[in-house]
């Protein structure tokens, strides 16, 4: 991995500076381990854990309040079917 890159890449849940683990990142603060294909670190976070620590509670209380329907099987997040053919 590229020396200057590996110098501005940070954890994107803390914001900690990540270190090289063999083929992978490391956050030393929460021990997130990053993998690194083909040169490019993957650093994508996919969950509710992931958003700023400000939009925690709004969302805990959405949830709560039943205002965050879950994913059902066949169907996508914003909603449409995942569900293939032509009509």
């Amino acid at each position: 991995m590229d020396e200057k890159l590996l110098e501005i890449l940070v954890c994107p849940l803390c914001k900690e500076g990540v270190e090289q683990e063999g083929d992978s990142l490391l956050c030393p603060k929460c021990n997130r381990l990053y993998p690194v294909c083909d040169g490019i670190p993957v650093m994508i976070v996919e969950d509710k854990d992931a958003t700023l620590p400000g939009a925690d509670p709004s969302l805990d209380e959405a949830d709560r309040k039943g205002e965050i329907e879950p994913e059902t099987e066949g169907s996508s997040s914003d909603g449409r079917s995942e569900e293939s053919g032509a009509n």
